[in-house]
């Protein structure tokens, strides 16, 4: 089967949890689901952990990529720079993670408000959600 990697994730995405969910990264998505997502929902039924799992393995896949990046970097600057930087890609997911969790549950507080956000055009929703991401 062959995915649509990228499913116009910054003009029609929704919210946190489409853009995530349905629209960005699709093969990386799927391997987070199968690698860390799957085994710690069967393994506790907590699905909120189970995301946070993804979410973190996504961080440190992502503080690995830099570390390796600024290692073979020759300059000194670029490697202070990314030692700097350490914790902060880890940081972004989990916080992308816990906003999910609150957008789901502002979907089912506010019923009538997230019907309203769902009948805004959609470059105003993709806006909001990109908002909400940065």
């Amino acid at each position: 089967e062959c995915l649509t990697n990228f499913n116009s994730p910054m003009t029609q995405a929704s919210g946190l949890n489409d853009f995530w969910g349905r629209r960005w990264n699709m093969t990386v998505h799927r391997m987070l689901k199968t690698l860390y997502f799957d085994p710690v929902f069967e393994a506790t039924g907590i699905r909120i952990l189970a995301v946070c799992a993804a979410f973190g393995g996504s961080g440190a896949f992502h503080e690995i990529a830099l570390h390796y990046i600024a290692s073979a970097a020759a300059d000194p600057v670029g490697k202070q720079q990314a030692a700097r930087l350490f914790g902060w890609q880890t940081a972004f997911f989990m916080s992308s993670a816990v906003l999910g969790f609150a957008e789901k549950k502002a979907q089912k507080t506010f019923p009538k408000l997230a019907k309203q956000m769902s009948d805004l055009p959609w470059p105003t929703q993709t806006m909001l959600a990109t908002m909400a991401i940065l």
